[in-house]
Protein backbone atom coordinates (compact mmCIF):
# COMPACT_ATOMS: atom_id res chain seq x y z
CA UNK A 1 0.00 0.00 0.00
CA UNK A 2 2.89 2.58 1.09
CA UNK A 3 4.49 2.07 -2.39
CA UNK A 4 1.02 2.61 -4.07
CA UNK A 5 0.86 6.13 -2.57
CA UNK A 6 1.34 9.30 -4.80
CA UNK A 7 4.57 11.45 -3.92
CA UNK A 8 1.47 13.85 -3.18
CA UNK A 9 -0.37 11.60 -0.61
CA UNK A 10 3.34 10.87 1.18
CA UNK A 11 4.03 14.44 1.55
CA UNK A 12 0.58 15.06 2.97
CA UNK A 13 1.36 12.09 5.52
CA UNK A 14 4.36 13.73 6.33
CA UNK A 15 3.15 17.14 7.53
CA UNK A 16 -0.65 15.77 8.61
CA UNK A 17 0.48 13.39 10.97
CA UNK A 18 3.10 15.43 12.94
CA UNK A 19 0.46 18.19 12.95
CA UNK A 20 -2.06 16.07 14.19
CA UNK A 21 0.28 14.82 17.28
CA UNK A 22 1.37 18.31 17.80
CA UNK A 23 -2.20 19.92 17.77
CA UNK A 24 -2.81 16.96 20.65
CA UNK A 25 0.29 18.03 22.15
CA UNK A 26 -0.62 21.64 22.40
CA UNK A 27 -4.18 20.71 23.61
CA UNK A 28 -2.83 18.40 26.64
CA UNK A 29 -0.16 21.43 27.41
CA UNK A 30 -3.55 23.88 27.32
CA UNK A 31 -5.10 21.37 29.91
CA UNK A 32 -2.05 21.32 31.98
CA UNK A 33 -1.92 24.69 32.16
CA UNK A 34 -5.69 25.14 32.59
CA UNK A 35 -5.09 23.11 35.95
CA UNK A 36 -2.24 25.06 36.88
CA UNK A 37 -4.46 28.05 36.50
CA UNK A 38 -6.89 26.08 38.49
CA UNK A 39 -4.66 25.28 41.18
CA UNK A 40 -3.68 29.02 41.57
CA UNK A 41 -7.12 29.67 41.56
CA UNK A 42 -7.12 27.26 44.33
CA UNK A 43 -4.62 28.93 45.84
CA UNK A 44 -5.99 32.45 46.18
CA UNK A 45 -9.34 30.88 47.28
CA UNK A 46 -7.96 29.05 50.19
CA UNK A 47 -6.45 32.32 51.11
CA UNK A 48 -9.56 33.71 51.01
CA UNK A 49 -10.69 31.47 53.32
CA UNK A 50 -7.64 31.73 55.98
CA UNK A 51 -8.78 35.38 55.61
CA UNK A 52 -11.97 34.93 56.38
CA UNK A 53 -11.57 32.45 59.23
CA UNK A 54 -9.14 34.78 60.85
CA UNK A 55 -11.81 37.75 60.55
CA UNK A 56 -14.51 35.25 62.00
CA UNK A 57 -12.12 34.78 64.67
CA UNK A 58 -10.54 37.86 65.32
CA UNK A 59 -14.04 39.32 65.46
CA UNK A 60 -15.57 36.25 67.82
CA UNK A 61 -12.54 37.24 70.18
CA UNK A 62 -13.12 40.96 69.91
CA UNK A 63 -16.63 40.50 71.24
CA UNK A 64 -16.19 38.70 73.48
CA UNK A 65 -13.21 40.73 74.79
CA UNK A 66 -15.05 43.64 74.29
CA UNK A 67 -18.91 43.02 75.12
CA UNK A 68 -17.79 40.53 78.33
CA UNK A 69 -16.10 43.87 80.62
CA UNK A 70 -18.64 46.14 79.03
CA UNK A 71 -21.51 43.83 81.42
CA UNK A 72 -19.72 43.29 83.99
CA UNK A 73 -19.12 47.20 84.50
CA UNK A 74 -22.48 47.51 83.42
CA UNK A 75 -21.59 50.48 80.93
CA UNK A 76 -24.14 52.61 79.43
CA UNK A 77 -23.26 52.08 75.85
CA UNK A 78 -23.06 48.07 76.28
CA UNK A 79 -25.86 47.82 73.68
CA UNK A 80 -24.36 49.19 71.16
CA UNK A 81 -20.71 47.52 71.71
CA UNK A 82 -22.74 44.53 71.85
CA UNK A 83 -24.34 45.15 68.70
CA UNK A 84 -21.08 46.74 66.92
CA UNK A 85 -18.90 43.33 67.79
CA UNK A 86 -21.86 40.90 67.52
CA UNK A 87 -23.74 41.40 64.16
CA UNK A 88 -20.72 40.58 61.72
CA UNK A 89 -20.35 37.33 63.33
CA UNK A 90 -23.43 35.12 61.94
CA UNK A 91 -22.94 36.76 58.86
CA UNK A 92 -19.32 35.95 58.44
CA UNK A 93 -19.84 32.55 59.76
CA UNK A 94 -22.32 31.98 57.05
CA UNK A 95 -20.15 33.20 54.40
CA UNK A 96 -17.32 30.91 55.95
CA UNK A 97 -19.60 27.42 55.77
CA UNK A 98 -20.23 28.52 51.77
CA UNK A 99 -16.99 29.11 50.93
CA UNK A 100 -16.17 25.50 52.70
CA UNK A 101 -19.06 23.88 51.79
CA UNK A 102 -17.11 21.02 48.97
CA UNK A 103 -15.02 20.40 52.10
CA UNK A 104 -16.30 17.92 54.22
CA UNK A 105 -13.77 17.98 57.00
CA UNK A 106 -13.88 21.79 57.39
CA UNK A 107 -17.74 21.60 56.97
CA UNK A 108 -17.86 19.31 60.18
CA UNK A 109 -15.32 21.71 62.04
CA UNK A 110 -17.66 24.46 61.37
CA UNK A 111 -21.01 22.48 62.18
CA UNK A 112 -19.06 21.66 65.23
CA UNK A 113 -18.80 25.73 66.18
CA UNK A 114 -21.60 26.90 64.69
CA UNK A 115 -24.02 25.83 67.67
CA UNK A 116 -21.07 27.36 70.14
CA UNK A 117 -21.46 30.16 68.49
CA UNK A 118 -25.10 30.11 68.79
CA UNK A 119 -25.23 29.52 72.29
CA UNK A 120 -22.12 32.69 72.75
CA UNK A 121 -24.56 35.09 70.90
CA UNK A 122 -27.41 33.55 73.06
CA UNK A 123 -25.90 34.00 76.06
CA UNK A 124 -24.46 37.53 75.03
CA UNK A 125 -28.25 38.61 74.46
CA UNK A 126 -29.38 37.50 77.62
CA UNK A 127 -26.20 39.05 79.91
CA UNK A 128 -27.02 42.14 77.55
CA UNK A 129 -30.66 42.58 78.69
CA UNK A 130 -30.01 41.54 81.91
CA UNK A 131 -27.33 44.41 81.95
CA UNK A 132 -30.51 46.78 80.75
CA UNK A 133 -32.59 45.51 83.43
CA UNK A 134 -29.93 46.43 85.69
CA UNK A 135 -29.24 43.38 86.64
CA UNK A 136 -25.36 43.29 86.56
CA UNK A 137 -25.21 40.01 89.06
CA UNK A 138 -27.53 38.04 86.83
CA UNK A 139 -25.47 39.25 83.25
CA UNK A 140 -22.12 38.15 85.37
CA UNK A 141 -23.22 34.55 85.67
CA UNK A 142 -24.78 34.38 81.87
CA UNK A 143 -21.27 35.47 80.84
CA UNK A 144 -19.12 33.03 83.30
CA UNK A 145 -21.18 30.04 81.13
CA UNK A 146 -19.13 30.99 78.19
CA UNK A 147 -15.85 30.46 79.93
CA UNK A 148 -15.84 26.63 78.59
CA UNK A 149 -17.57 27.33 75.21
CA UNK A 150 -15.46 30.27 74.15
CA UNK A 151 -12.51 28.24 74.42
CA UNK A 152 -13.64 25.10 72.95
CA UNK A 153 -14.64 27.40 69.92
CA UNK A 154 -11.21 29.19 70.26
CA UNK A 155 -9.50 25.49 70.14
CA UNK A 156 -12.27 24.26 67.23
CA UNK A 157 -11.02 27.90 65.03
CA UNK A 158 -7.52 26.89 65.65
CA UNK A 159 -8.13 23.04 64.66
CA UNK A 160 -10.06 25.09 61.27
CA UNK A 161 -6.91 26.90 61.08
CA UNK A 162 -4.54 24.29 61.18
CA UNK A 163 -5.97 22.60 58.71
CA UNK A 164 -6.89 25.12 56.19
CA UNK A 165 -2.76 25.84 56.99
CA UNK A 166 -1.94 22.14 55.75
CA UNK A 167 -3.52 22.34 52.75
CA UNK A 168 -2.15 25.99 51.76
CA UNK A 169 1.63 24.49 52.55
CA UNK A 170 0.57 21.90 49.75
CA UNK A 171 0.04 24.33 47.07
CA UNK A 172 3.43 24.73 46.50
CA UNK A 173 4.91 21.11 46.16
CA UNK A 174 1.60 20.89 43.89
CA UNK A 175 3.00 23.72 41.71
CA UNK A 176 6.28 22.48 41.45
CA UNK A 177 4.28 18.94 40.03
CA UNK A 178 2.51 20.83 37.81
CA UNK A 179 5.52 22.59 36.44
CA UNK A 180 8.01 19.13 36.23
CA UNK A 181 4.62 17.52 34.40
CA UNK A 182 4.26 20.66 32.13
CA UNK A 183 7.97 21.05 31.25
CA UNK A 184 8.38 17.47 30.77
CA UNK A 185 5.03 17.20 28.40
CA UNK A 186 6.65 20.12 26.85
CA UNK A 187 10.08 18.25 26.25
CA UNK A 188 8.81 15.01 25.47
CA UNK A 189 5.90 16.51 22.41
CA UNK A 190 9.12 18.05 21.04
CA UNK A 191 11.35 14.91 21.04
CA UNK A 192 8.50 13.10 19.94
CA UNK A 193 7.62 15.12 17.03
CA UNK A 194 10.89 15.25 15.88
CA UNK A 195 11.73 11.66 16.39
CA UNK A 196 8.03 10.74 14.24
CA UNK A 197 9.24 12.78 11.64
CA UNK A 198 12.33 11.40 11.29
CA UNK A 199 10.54 8.21 11.33
CA UNK A 200 8.15 9.04 8.95
CA UNK A 201 10.46 10.39 6.87
CA UNK A 202 13.12 7.44 6.50
CA UNK A 203 9.87 4.81 6.34
CA UNK A 204 8.60 6.80 3.27
CA UNK A 205 11.22 8.33 1.60
CA UNK A 206 13.75 4.97 1.69
CA UNK A 207 11.50 3.38 -0.95
CA UNK A 208 11.35 6.49 -3.30
CA UNK A 209 15.71 6.96 -2.42
CA UNK A 210 16.23 3.30 -3.19
CA UNK A 211 13.84 3.83 -6.56
CA UNK A 212 15.38 6.73 -7.28
CA UNK A 213 19.03 5.73 -7.24
CA UNK A 214 17.78 2.54 -10.08
CA UNK A 215 16.92 5.45 -12.10
CA UNK A 216 20.22 7.27 -11.73
CA UNK A 217 22.08 3.68 -12.39
CA UNK A 218 19.66 3.28 -15.59
CA UNK A 219 20.69 6.57 -16.56
CA UNK A 220 24.24 5.55 -16.62
CA UNK A 221 23.55 1.86 -18.11
CA UNK A 222 21.66 3.70 -21.13
CA UNK A 223 25.21 6.05 -21.76
CA UNK A 224 26.78 3.06 -21.40
CA UNK A 225 24.85 0.70 -23.56
CA UNK A 226 24.30 -1.65 -20.44
CA UNK A 227 21.17 -3.37 -20.05
CA UNK A 228 18.93 -1.17 -17.69
CA UNK A 229 18.14 -2.63 -13.93
CA UNK A 230 14.35 -4.18 -13.60
CA UNK A 231 11.56 -1.81 -13.31
CA UNK A 232 11.25 -0.05 -9.85
CA UNK A 233 7.27 -0.51 -9.83
CA UNK A 234 5.09 1.17 -7.13
CA UNK A 235 2.36 3.26 -8.12
CA UNK A 236 3.56 6.59 -7.76
CA UNK A 237 5.36 9.48 -9.77
CA UNK A 238 8.71 7.64 -9.32
CA UNK A 239 7.19 4.49 -11.60
CA UNK A 240 5.26 6.67 -14.05
CA UNK A 241 8.92 8.57 -14.98
CA UNK A 242 10.93 5.33 -14.92
CA UNK A 243 8.06 4.12 -17.02
CA UNK A 244 8.90 6.87 -19.17
CA UNK A 245 12.00 6.97 -19.04
CA UNK A 246 12.39 3.10 -19.93
CA UNK A 247 10.30 4.21 -22.93
CA UNK A 248 12.81 6.73 -24.11
CA UNK A 249 15.62 4.30 -23.41
CA UNK A 250 13.74 1.95 -26.26
CA UNK A 251 12.96 4.73 -28.62
CA UNK A 252 17.02 5.92 -27.97
CA UNK A 253 17.73 2.38 -28.75
CA UNK A 254 15.49 2.01 -31.57
CA UNK A 255 16.79 5.65 -32.83
CA UNK A 256 20.43 4.52 -32.49
CA UNK A 257 20.05 1.19 -33.82
CA UNK A 258 18.90 2.62 -37.02
CA UNK A 259 21.15 5.23 -37.09
CA UNK A 260 23.79 2.53 -37.01
CA UNK A 261 21.84 0.63 -39.63
CA UNK A 262 21.52 3.75 -42.05
CA UNK A 263 25.51 4.82 -41.22
CA UNK A 264 26.86 1.16 -41.85
CA UNK A 265 24.82 1.07 -45.40
CA UNK A 266 26.26 4.31 -46.81
CA UNK A 267 28.47 3.28 -49.66
CA UNK A 268 30.83 6.24 -48.71
CA UNK A 269 33.10 6.53 -45.71
CA UNK A 270 31.85 8.68 -42.79
CA UNK A 271 34.08 8.85 -40.03
CA UNK A 272 33.14 11.48 -36.56
CA UNK A 273 36.08 13.09 -35.06
CA UNK A 274 36.99 14.98 -32.18
CA UNK A 275 38.60 18.56 -32.47
CA UNK A 276 42.30 16.86 -32.39
CA UNK A 277 41.16 14.70 -34.65
CA UNK A 278 40.40 11.47 -32.33
CA UNK A 279 38.03 9.02 -34.31
CA UNK A 280 34.92 8.33 -32.66
CA UNK A 281 32.60 6.65 -35.00
CA UNK A 282 33.50 4.88 -38.32
CA UNK A 283 31.13 3.21 -40.32
CA UNK A 284 31.92 -0.53 -42.55
CA UNK A 285 32.38 1.42 -45.45
CA UNK A 286 34.89 3.30 -44.22
CA UNK A 287 36.86 0.05 -42.97
CA UNK A 288 35.96 -1.55 -46.48
CA UNK A 289 37.63 0.87 -48.57
CA UNK A 290 40.84 0.62 -46.48
CA UNK A 291 40.35 -2.73 -45.77
CA UNK A 292 41.04 -2.63 -42.29
CA UNK A 293 39.29 -3.20 -38.95
CA UNK A 294 37.21 -0.79 -36.69
CA UNK A 295 39.41 -1.56 -33.70
CA UNK A 296 42.30 -0.06 -35.64
CA UNK A 297 40.92 3.08 -36.04
CA UNK A 298 39.08 4.08 -32.60
CA UNK A 299 39.94 6.59 -30.60
CA UNK A 300 43.48 7.18 -33.08
CA UNK A 301 43.60 10.02 -35.39
CA UNK A 302 41.94 10.62 -38.53
CA UNK A 303 44.93 10.99 -40.19
CA UNK A 304 46.48 7.09 -39.33
CA UNK A 305 44.06 5.85 -42.06
CA UNK A 306 46.48 7.68 -44.82
CA UNK A 307 50.29 6.66 -45.71
CA UNK A 308 53.17 9.05 -44.85
CA UNK A 309 53.75 10.09 -48.42
CA UNK A 310 50.38 11.93 -49.13
CA UNK A 311 50.40 15.30 -48.49
CA UNK A 312 48.15 15.00 -45.64
CA UNK A 313 50.69 14.16 -42.55
CA UNK A 314 50.00 11.45 -40.60
CA UNK A 315 47.38 12.34 -37.83
CA UNK A 316 46.80 15.50 -39.03
CA UNK A 317 44.10 17.20 -41.39
CA UNK A 318 42.86 20.24 -42.91
CA UNK A 319 41.36 22.80 -41.29
CA UNK A 320 37.35 22.02 -41.96
CA UNK A 321 35.57 24.21 -44.80
CA UNK A 322 33.20 23.80 -47.64
CA UNK A 323 35.92 22.52 -50.53
CA UNK A 324 36.48 18.93 -51.17
CA UNK A 325 40.58 17.82 -51.31
CA UNK A 326 41.23 14.89 -53.80
CA UNK A 327 44.36 13.02 -53.07
CA UNK A 328 46.04 9.32 -53.84
CA UNK A 329 47.09 7.32 -50.56
CA UNK A 330 47.56 3.38 -50.18
CA UNK A 331 45.11 0.94 -48.18
CA UNK A 332 46.88 -1.69 -45.45
CA UNK A 333 46.78 -4.08 -47.92
CA UNK A 334 49.50 -1.46 -50.18
CA UNK A 335 47.26 -1.12 -53.17
CA UNK A 336 46.53 2.28 -54.69
CA UNK A 337 43.43 4.27 -53.86
CA UNK A 338 42.15 7.22 -55.19
CA UNK A 339 39.49 9.73 -52.22
CA UNK A 340 38.03 12.96 -52.37
CA UNK A 341 37.81 13.85 -48.60
CA UNK A 342 35.27 16.07 -47.34
CA UNK A 343 35.07 17.98 -43.65
CA UNK A 344 31.96 19.38 -41.88
CA UNK A 345 31.64 20.75 -38.67
CA UNK A 346 28.89 19.91 -36.51
CA UNK A 347 27.81 20.87 -32.75
CA UNK A 348 26.98 18.05 -30.77
CA UNK A 349 26.01 17.51 -27.08
CA UNK A 350 29.89 16.61 -26.72
CA UNK A 351 30.97 19.77 -28.00
CA UNK A 352 32.34 20.33 -31.65
CA UNK A 353 32.80 17.44 -34.14
CA UNK A 354 34.16 17.16 -37.53
CA UNK A 355 32.26 14.95 -39.45
CA UNK A 356 34.95 13.10 -42.69
CA UNK A 357 33.06 11.91 -45.76
CA UNK A 358 35.54 9.72 -47.87
CA UNK A 359 34.61 8.53 -51.31
CA UNK A 360 36.30 6.04 -53.03
CA UNK A 361 37.27 7.67 -57.11
CA UNK A 362 39.82 5.34 -58.02
CA UNK A 363 37.17 3.27 -60.39
CA UNK A 364 35.53 6.97 -61.52
CA UNK A 365 39.41 8.65 -62.13
CA UNK A 366 40.36 5.07 -64.42
CA UNK A 367 36.81 5.89 -66.49
CA UNK A 368 38.10 9.79 -66.96
CA UNK A 369 41.27 8.00 -67.94
CA UNK A 370 40.15 6.04 -70.67
CA UNK A 371 37.31 8.49 -71.31
CA UNK A 372 40.46 11.32 -71.85
CA UNK A 373 42.27 8.38 -73.79
CA UNK A 374 39.16 8.18 -76.04
CA UNK A 375 38.65 11.77 -76.63
CA UNK A 376 41.97 12.52 -77.18
CA UNK A 377 42.23 9.66 -80.23
CA UNK A 378 39.09 10.51 -81.22
CA UNK A 379 39.98 14.74 -81.60
CA UNK A 380 43.61 13.43 -83.08
CA UNK A 381 42.88 10.11 -84.31
CA UNK A 382 39.62 10.06 -86.25
CA UNK A 383 38.81 14.01 -86.34
CA UNK A 384 42.33 14.57 -88.56
CA UNK A 385 41.87 11.82 -91.24
CA UNK A 386 38.15 12.58 -91.80
CA UNK A 387 39.28 16.38 -92.40
CA UNK A 388 41.84 15.12 -94.62
CA UNK A 389 39.37 12.68 -96.49
CA UNK A 390 36.42 15.16 -96.62
CA UNK A 391 39.18 17.47 -98.35
CA UNK A 392 39.89 14.37 -101.02
CA UNK A 393 36.07 13.83 -101.68
CA UNK A 394 35.43 17.17 -102.17
CA UNK A 395 38.63 17.18 -104.34
CA UNK A 396 37.19 14.28 -106.03
CA UNK A 397 33.52 15.61 -106.27
CA UNK A 398 35.38 19.30 -107.86
CA UNK A 399 36.59 17.68 -110.59
CA UNK A 400 40.09 17.41 -109.48
CA UNK A 401 41.18 14.48 -110.45
CA UNK A 402 39.27 14.31 -113.70
CA UNK A 403 35.68 14.22 -114.32
CA UNK A 404 33.20 11.33 -112.91
CA UNK A 405 30.22 10.06 -113.83
CA UNK A 406 26.50 11.38 -112.00
CA UNK A 407 26.34 8.14 -109.79
CA UNK A 408 30.21 8.83 -108.85
CA UNK A 409 29.37 12.39 -108.05
CA UNK A 410 26.30 11.34 -106.02
CA UNK A 411 27.97 9.03 -103.88
CA UNK A 412 30.85 11.41 -103.47
CA UNK A 413 28.32 14.14 -102.16
CA UNK A 414 26.70 11.16 -99.67
CA UNK A 415 30.52 10.43 -98.61
CA UNK A 416 30.90 13.95 -97.97
CA UNK A 417 27.32 14.13 -96.49
CA UNK A 418 28.31 11.22 -93.76
CA UNK A 419 31.62 12.94 -93.21
CA UNK A 420 30.22 15.95 -92.10
CA UNK A 421 27.63 14.06 -89.94
CA UNK A 422 30.75 12.26 -88.58
CA UNK A 423 32.91 15.19 -88.18
CA UNK A 424 29.80 17.55 -86.32
CA UNK A 425 29.41 14.35 -83.89
CA UNK A 426 32.95 14.41 -82.87
CA UNK A 427 32.80 17.86 -82.10
CA UNK A 428 29.55 17.27 -80.38
CA UNK A 429 31.09 14.57 -77.62
CA UNK A 430 34.52 16.98 -77.99
CA UNK A 431 31.83 20.20 -77.23
CA UNK A 432 29.88 18.17 -74.20
CA UNK A 433 33.39 17.31 -72.51
CA UNK A 434 34.62 20.74 -72.41
CA UNK A 435 30.79 21.61 -71.19
CA UNK A 436 31.12 19.17 -68.33
CA UNK A 437 34.37 19.48 -67.79
CA UNK A 438 34.04 23.31 -66.99
CA UNK A 439 36.60 24.26 -69.67
CA UNK A 440 34.25 25.68 -71.80
CA UNK A 441 34.59 29.57 -72.06
CA UNK A 442 31.70 31.71 -73.46
CA UNK A 443 33.38 34.86 -74.99
CA UNK A 444 30.66 37.13 -74.40
CA UNK A 445 29.50 41.10 -75.77
CA UNK A 446 26.27 43.24 -75.86
CA UNK A 447 24.08 41.82 -78.65
CA UNK A 448 20.33 41.83 -79.63
CA UNK A 449 18.73 38.96 -79.44
CA UNK A 450 17.66 39.47 -83.61
CA UNK A 451 21.24 39.29 -84.03
CA UNK A 452 21.91 35.55 -83.96
CA UNK A 453 18.33 34.71 -84.24
CA UNK A 454 18.87 35.94 -87.95
CA UNK A 455 22.06 34.37 -88.03
CA UNK A 456 21.03 31.07 -87.29
CA UNK A 457 17.58 31.19 -89.52
CA UNK A 458 19.96 32.11 -92.30
CA UNK A 459 22.31 29.23 -91.37
CA UNK A 460 19.41 26.77 -92.09
CA UNK A 461 18.35 28.18 -94.84
CA UNK A 462 19.47 25.94 -97.46
CA UNK A 463 17.87 23.20 -95.44
CA UNK A 464 14.52 24.71 -95.09
CA UNK A 465 14.57 25.36 -98.44
CA UNK A 466 15.46 21.59 -99.28
CA UNK A 467 12.46 20.62 -97.24
CA UNK A 468 10.28 23.32 -98.50
CA UNK A 469 9.69 24.89 -95.05
CA UNK A 470 9.27 28.64 -94.26
CA UNK A 471 11.21 29.80 -91.47
CA UNK A 472 8.68 32.89 -90.25
CA UNK A 473 10.22 35.81 -87.75
CA UNK A 474 7.06 36.12 -85.80
CA UNK A 475 7.37 39.31 -83.75
CA UNK A 476 8.05 43.01 -84.23
CA UNK A 477 10.00 43.84 -80.31
CA UNK A 478 13.35 43.29 -80.05
CA UNK A 479 15.76 42.99 -76.47
CA UNK A 480 19.61 43.81 -75.70
CA UNK A 481 21.81 40.77 -73.63
CA UNK A 482 25.02 40.07 -73.06
CA UNK A 483 26.06 36.72 -74.27
CA UNK A 484 28.28 34.82 -76.94
CA UNK A 485 26.93 35.25 -80.30
CA UNK A 486 28.70 31.88 -82.22
CA UNK A 487 27.37 30.05 -79.13
CA UNK A 488 23.47 31.73 -78.89
CA UNK A 489 23.90 30.95 -82.65
CA UNK A 490 24.65 27.22 -82.36
CA UNK A 491 21.71 26.78 -79.80
CA UNK A 492 18.80 28.02 -81.94
CA UNK A 493 20.41 26.68 -85.46
CA UNK A 494 20.04 23.16 -83.68
CA UNK A 495 16.54 24.02 -82.60
CA UNK A 496 15.58 25.66 -86.08
CA UNK A 497 17.12 22.16 -87.52
CA UNK A 498 15.35 19.81 -85.14
CA UNK A 499 11.80 22.37 -86.10
CA UNK A 500 12.33 21.94 -89.65
CA UNK A 501 12.85 18.09 -89.79
CA UNK A 502 10.41 17.35 -87.68
CA UNK A 503 8.06 19.66 -90.16
CA UNK A 504 5.85 17.99 -93.30
CA UNK A 505 7.48 19.57 -96.43
CA UNK A 506 5.45 23.00 -97.67
CA UNK A 507 5.19 23.59 -93.13
CA UNK A 508 5.79 26.22 -91.66
CA UNK A 509 8.21 27.54 -88.78
CA UNK A 510 7.58 30.26 -86.02
CA UNK A 511 10.05 32.12 -84.29
CA UNK A 512 8.69 34.46 -81.61
CA UNK A 513 9.82 36.70 -78.63
CA UNK A 514 8.62 38.39 -75.92
CA UNK A 515 9.70 40.76 -73.12
CA UNK A 516 9.34 40.05 -69.88
CA UNK A 517 10.28 41.98 -66.87
CA UNK A 518 14.47 40.82 -66.97
CA UNK A 519 14.07 38.50 -69.61
CA UNK A 520 13.26 37.31 -73.01
CA UNK A 521 11.40 34.43 -74.07
CA UNK A 522 12.14 33.24 -77.57
CA UNK A 523 9.90 30.26 -78.71
CA UNK A 524 10.36 27.80 -81.73
CA UNK A 525 7.07 26.46 -83.12
CA UNK A 526 6.62 23.69 -85.77
CA UNK A 527 3.79 21.88 -86.90
CA UNK A 528 5.07 18.43 -87.20
CA UNK A 529 4.32 15.06 -85.62
CA UNK A 530 5.34 15.80 -82.25
CA UNK A 531 7.20 14.20 -79.49
CA UNK A 532 6.00 11.01 -77.92
CA UNK A 533 5.02 11.85 -74.55
CA UNK A 534 7.34 9.40 -72.89
CA UNK A 535 10.51 10.62 -74.64
CA UNK A 536 9.68 14.40 -73.66
CA UNK A 537 11.05 14.52 -70.47
CA UNK A 538 14.52 13.00 -71.56
CA UNK A 539 15.09 15.00 -74.76
CA UNK A 540 17.47 16.95 -72.98
CA UNK A 541 19.41 13.98 -71.91
CA UNK A 542 22.97 12.98 -73.34
CA UNK A 543 23.03 9.91 -75.55
CA UNK A 544 18.68 9.51 -75.71
CA UNK A 545 17.90 10.63 -79.05
CA UNK A 546 14.61 10.93 -79.86
CA UNK A 547 13.31 9.36 -82.88
CA UNK A 548 10.46 11.48 -83.28
CA UNK A 549 11.83 14.69 -83.47
CA UNK A 550 14.70 14.58 -86.44
CA UNK A 551 16.53 12.37 -88.82
CA UNK A 552 19.71 13.81 -87.20
CA UNK A 553 19.16 12.92 -83.67
CA UNK A 554 17.73 9.56 -84.70
CA UNK A 555 20.64 8.70 -86.48
CA UNK A 556 22.76 10.32 -83.88
CA UNK A 557 24.02 10.58 -80.55
CA UNK A 558 21.43 12.54 -79.12
CA UNK A 559 23.35 15.38 -77.83
CA UNK A 560 22.42 18.38 -79.61
CA UNK A 561 19.60 19.13 -77.57
CA UNK A 562 21.71 18.66 -74.01
CA UNK A 563 24.41 20.79 -75.70
CA UNK A 564 21.60 23.62 -76.03
CA UNK A 565 20.77 23.61 -72.71
CA UNK A 566 24.54 23.22 -71.47
CA UNK A 567 24.75 26.73 -73.40
CA UNK A 568 21.70 27.99 -72.15
CA UNK A 569 22.11 27.52 -68.59
CA UNK A 570 26.07 28.81 -69.21
CA UNK A 571 24.36 31.87 -69.66
CA UNK A 572 21.73 32.21 -66.90
CA UNK A 573 19.00 31.23 -68.94
CA UNK A 574 16.59 28.32 -69.05
CA UNK A 575 15.18 25.90 -72.02
CA UNK A 576 12.26 23.55 -72.16
CA UNK A 577 9.59 21.87 -74.62
CA UNK A 578 6.17 21.25 -75.03
CA UNK A 579 4.16 19.26 -77.32
CA UNK A 580 1.43 17.26 -78.66
CA UNK A 581 1.48 14.44 -81.13
CA UNK A 582 -0.03 14.97 -84.45
CA UNK A 583 0.31 18.70 -83.80
CA UNK A 584 3.39 19.72 -83.57
CA UNK A 585 5.74 20.74 -80.92
CA UNK A 586 7.10 24.26 -78.80
CA UNK A 587 10.88 24.96 -77.75
CA UNK A 588 11.64 27.99 -75.62
CA UNK A 589 14.26 29.66 -74.37
CA UNK A 590 14.21 32.14 -71.68
CA UNK A 591 17.20 34.50 -71.56
CA UNK A 592 18.30 37.44 -69.05
CA UNK A 593 18.57 40.96 -70.80
CA UNK A 594 20.59 44.05 -69.85
CA UNK A 595 18.50 46.22 -67.64
CA UNK A 596 18.26 49.91 -68.66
Amino acid sequence: MKGNLKLFHRALILVSVPLVFQIVFVVLLFVLLQQAEVEKEHEQYVKNIMAKLSLLKDSFVESVKTVGPALILGRHDVDVKYHQAMDPIPGELKDLQETLRDDEKAQDILDNIAPKLDFTISVLNKATKHVSDGNRIAAVLEISRLKTVYSEIIQEMDVLENYINSIEQEFPKRQEQNREIILSVLWGGIAFNIVLALFLAWNFNRGATRRLSVLVDNTQRMAGEVDLLPPVGGGDEIMSLDETFREMARALRLSFETEQKILQSIPVGLALTTESGQVQIVNSALCDMFRCQKEELMSRPIGHLFNSESHIAVGVLPAPSNGDLEFDTVRRDGSGLSVVLTQRSILTAGGDRHLTIIQDITQRKEVDRFKQEFLSMVSHDLRTPLTSIRFFVEMLEGGSFGQINEEYSGSAKETNHQIDRLINLINDVLDMEKLESGSFELVTKRMHASSFIDAAAEGVSRLAAARRVKVKRDFDTDAELVGDMVRLTRVFTDILENAIMASPEGGLVQICLENKESSILIKVIDHGSGIPSNQLESIFEQYKPVVALSDRDATGAGLSLPICKALVVKHHGAIGASSQEGIGSTFWVELPVVEN
